[in-house]
């Protein structure tokens, strides 16, 4: 600059004016360029701002993206494990049909067993599977015969069972004051309608008590559960009653023994009650009435008892079911308890002296024909039990007057007969 100054030879106000209007050049480009710079920084510093925001929201994008692809991912996860899963219980399923298969086909064998066993009779019925007794020494604890426990059956109804049961348990209450527990196998009930009202205070409502003694856990419990102890008039008495839901309950057990679920002897579950060491210190006689069949409590009985009475009306008709019922249960005794002893056929129901003899012999000369094919022979015992109807009605033992006096006299002779028998 001071080289062209001299060198052109300029004035001072040449100089000054071009100095100045360098200067001011100068300014205004200092200032245009600031201008500018700032503007630019702006620029720069909003496409910044802009990239900033444009990296956050692409990195927003990219952690969604993310997310729903492990979201994605966790749900084929979790579609696999349930895919998993549901073969696991398709096998398990296949498996449980396979062994259901089995099942059912060892079920269809043993049903197949059980509709051969029932065309069968019942003898073949009850002893078609080995016995298992309740107790090691069990003959013995029959031979003991304490107490004595009594059955009174026949296979035909309508012959006096239930009277012959309610006034011998007079008879060894009030004669003998024995202690005396009556168990009513029969699901209609009768001897237990009989002495309803012998129970006083303790009647209860009608219900089949004496289920108790047949299920899987009978013990002792059971049979003081199952008793109800009856009035002053048989004060030293008490009764296992029965009633109409009793015979659906043996139904189930005799399938259930036939198809060998119960676990254990169903025959033997009232034996093991009644043979107990305790039961000959609270009982003297036990009476027990069944139906005219060879149901569950029928058996139970049976494989319980020391002796069996058969009350059978002495006509040719009522004849013959003492000779099945005898042929039935000799046949099912003599492998369930040989040590049964048949105590004899009862009279009931017998004519007055001036009515129906012949048919009377006709029928006393048929049975005791089929009782001599026994051995030992059944015997038919001295007494006979006239046609009366206040013997039929209630306890006829426990009547005054002369309906009572006459049936005292009857019965303390059949309990005489049996007492002498039965070693009382």
């Amino acid at each position: 600059m001071f080289e062209w100054i001299v060198a052109s030879g300029a004035d001072l106000r040449s100089i000054l004016v071009a100095v100045g209007g360098s200067i001011a050049g100068a300014i205004v480009g200092a200032i245009i360029k600031g201008v500018f710079d700032r503007r630019l920084q702006k620029r720069l510093e909003k496409l910044v701002d802009e990239a900033r925001s444009d990296r956050k929201a692409a990195i927003r994008g990219r952690e969604d993206a993310l997310r729903e692809r492990e979201s994605a991912l966790g749900e084929l996860y979790q579609r696999e494990a349930q895919n998993r899963e549901a073969r696991r219980e398709l096998e398990d399923l296949q498996r449980a049909i396979a062994a259901k298969e089995i099942t059912v086909h060892s079920e269809k064998t043993k049903l197949d067993q059980l509709l051969t066993t029932l065309r069968g009779n019942e003898a073949g019925l009850w002893t078609s599977h080995k016995k298992s007794l309740p107790f090691t020494d069990y003959n013995a604890r029959i031979d003991r015969r304490k107490p004595a426990i009594i059955v009174v059956a026949n296979n035909k109804g309508g012959v006096g069972k239930t009277t012959v049961t309610g006034n011998l348990l007079a008879y060894f209450d009030r004669r003998l004051r024995k202690r005396v527990l009556v168990i009513d196998l029969d699901y209609q009930g009768s001897v237990s309608t009989m002495l309803r009202s012998e129970q006083g205070a303790a009647v209860q409502e009608r219900r089949s008590y004496v289920n108790e003694l047949l299920s899987r856990d009978s013990s002792l419990g059971s049979l003081w559960a199952a008793t109800r102890p009856l009035g002053e008039r048989l004060a030293r008495s008490a009764l296992a009653p029965a009633f109409y839901e009793l015979a659906q309950f043996e139904d189930r057990l005799l399938v259930e023994w036939l198809l060998q679920l119960g676990g254990d002897d169903v025959r033997y579950r009232l034996a093991r009650v009644l043979l107990h060491d305790a039961i000959h210190e609270k009982y003297d006689v036990i009476l027990i009435d069944v139906p005219p069949r060879m149901t569950t409590g029928t058996i139970n009985a049976l494989c319980a008892a020391t002796h069996v009475l058969i009350p059978a009306i002495f006509n040719p008709l009522a004849a013959e079911p003492v000779e099945n019922f005898l042929r039935t249960s000799k046949a099912l005794m003599n492998e369930l308890n040989p040590r049964l002893e048949f105590l004899g056929v009862v009279e009931t129901m017998s004519p007055r002296a001036n009515e129906g003899q012949d048919v009377r012999a006709d029928g006393r000369r048929v049975i005791a024909e089929a009782l001599q094919r026994f051995n030992p022979v059944v015997p038919i015992l001295d007494t006979h039990i006239p046609r009366r109807t206040s013997f039929a009605e209630g306890i006829g033992y426990l009547k005054d007057g002369k309906d009572g006096k006459d049936a005292r006299a009857v019965f303390d002779a059949l309990g005489a007969e049996i007492k002498g028998r039965i070693g009382l």
